[in-house]
């Protein structure tokens, strides 16, 4: 008995020093990057161009409706005379009648070029919301220290960021090294046939990218339990999508005379049995990898039980698990967006439809889903069908690659406070698109917000504040300068 204390003890001796071992090697980098380019910004002007953007009401639908590229077209007059130098000096090609690629001609074509990416079209206001903004949606109005409206998040200040940071670089007499092409989709927020074909025409013209950055994860603040520190996310792959089409359909009738079951209560039993029956929880490789990055601005007991997620998962995994944004990157989601069913309220309705969305985690497909679904509802009488534009999962990035290396730097020039990681972004980019024009996509929006702004995005009183756009701005600048030369 007493060897086998002495030994126990032994045991527990080595496995609390592997345990603090493992611990002590997650102190994150010590190199700080070289110093920022300095740049000289007129934060108001800067405001009052993106301001003017925000005015032009580019909403995409689909399918497209007549005259919806005349928005387009306006917003593409502004660019040019907003920017004349960048007009003049990128070869501009117009794509799939409002997508924009821009190339700006690096002086070594050997070099592979880097692609920057944003998009022009916006989601429109929630019918009944209009009266909930501070200031109208497509008003543009600069107040309070922020720029409000439509698009200031989503992701106009995207594409006016990248044009203002060219521009201020060619006013500086700059000429890069390798090329820079600005690829700025019109339709992104329904599926992202420009972006597609852009990237179709790339592809057929042998383009490899040295990187490719698109919107995604940003500067937050406040954001992750346990750090104190803002945390700069940026997605090195990104959720798949696809949305189902969900149909009970029977003669209906009068309602005085219902059925046991009827088409609404067949159609709620199979949400219901899809809600009950969600995906497990888990931490995937890029999970990891992101908890990896950001445990150095941990407490130690938080640092070790990341370093040590072989013993610690589940805990790791329970903790995540109360916010909805990080328990979102750990399964894939389902969420009923519509239900249409009835015309009178003493009506059996014939027909009752609901659409339900998903989100797959990365290593998950389309098809695993749907047989999780059928399987779930476990009704013959709930016809199932996929719509259009489903996309599967994007292909994980190296977060050690050289060019994510680069991308860190250059956030931690801009935003020195802020600790980079890795993470999966949950929402659809056109970025995934691009998959074949570059292994290294990343998904990243220079921009700070707080756990209160995440409502704002496709939501109401959207707005980015002066100062951070400007940020923005200098973060494109010094991006281009550090990685194109």
């Amino acid at each position: 008995m007493k060897k086998f204390a002495v030994a126990l003890g032994l045991a527990l001796c080595v496995l609390v020093a592997v345990l603090v071992g493992r611990t002590w090697r997650l102190t994150g980098s010590s190199t700080a990057p070289a110093a920022a380019v300095k740049a000289d910004l007129n934060a108001s002007l800067l405001a009052g161009r993106l301001a003017k953007a925000l005015q032009i009401q580019t909403i995409a639908h689909e399918p497209p409706e007549p005259n919806e590229l005349i928005p387009f077209q306006a917003l593409h007059e502004l660019m040019r005379s907003s920017f004349p130098r960048t007009f003049s000096a990128l070869k501009t090609e117009v794509i799939a009648g409002g997508s924009l690629l821009m190339t700006w001609q690096g002086s070594d074509p050997s070099l592979p070029p880097v692609l920057l990416l944003s998009h022009q079209d916006v989601v429109p206001v929630s019918p009944g919301t209009e009266g909930d903004w501070l200031h109208p949606a497509f008003s543009g109005v600069i107040d309070q220290g922020f720029i409000w409206g439509r698009g200031t998040l989503d992701d106009k200040s995207g594409v006016f960021g990248l044009l203002e940071a060219v521009e201020h670089l060619l006013l500086q007499g700059v000429k890069p090294r390798r090329s820079v092409i600005l690829a700025f989709g019109h339709d992104e927020e329904v599926g992202g046939s420009g972006a597609k074909a852009m990237a179709t025409l790339l592809a057929d013209r042998g383009t490899r990218a040295e990187y490719i950055l698109d919107e995604g994860g940003m500067v937050g603040e406040g954001i992750i339990s346990g750090i104190a520190r803002p945390a700069a996310l940026v997605g090195v792959t990104e959720k798949g999508v696809v949305s189902i089409e969900l149909t009970a359909q029977d003669p209906g009738g009068h309602s005085s005379m219902p059925p046991r079951t009827t088409n609404i209560g067949r159609l709620a039993r199979a949400i219901t049995r899809l809600e009950a029956n969600q995906e497990p929880l888990r931490i995937g490789s890029t999970l990891a990898e992101s908890l990896q990055a950001l445990a150095p601005a941990m407490g130690f007991g938080r640092r070790l039980a990341v370093a040590n997620l072989w013993l610690f998962s589940p805990v790791i995994s329970k903790m995540l698990a109360t916010s909805d944004s990080t328990r979102a990157g750990m399964h894939t989601t389902l969420a009923p967006t519509i239900f249409q069913a009835g015309i009178k309220n003493n009506v059996l309705p014939g027909i009752a439809k609901a659409v339900v969305n998903l989100r797959l985690i990365p290593g998950d497909s389309i098809a695993k889903a749907m047989q999780r679904v059928e399987a779930a509802i476990d009704d013959p009488e709930v016809k199932i069908r996929t719509l259009a534009h489903g996309r599967e999962p994007a292909p994980e990035s190296d977060p050690k690659a050289g060019s994510f290396i680069a991308l860190s730097d250059t956030i931690q020039q801009v935003f020195p406070d802020a600790i980079v990681a890795p993470f999966s972004t949950v929402a659809a980019t056109d970025a995934a698109h691009y998959a074949a024009i570059s292994p290294n996509v990343y998904r990243f929006l220079p921009v700070r917000w707080g756990a209160e702004d995440q409502k704002r995005f496709h939501g109401t009183n959207e707005r980015i504040s002066v100062e951070g756009y400007a940020d923005a701005v200098r973060f494109y600048i010094q991006l281009i300068s550090n990685t194109a030369g």
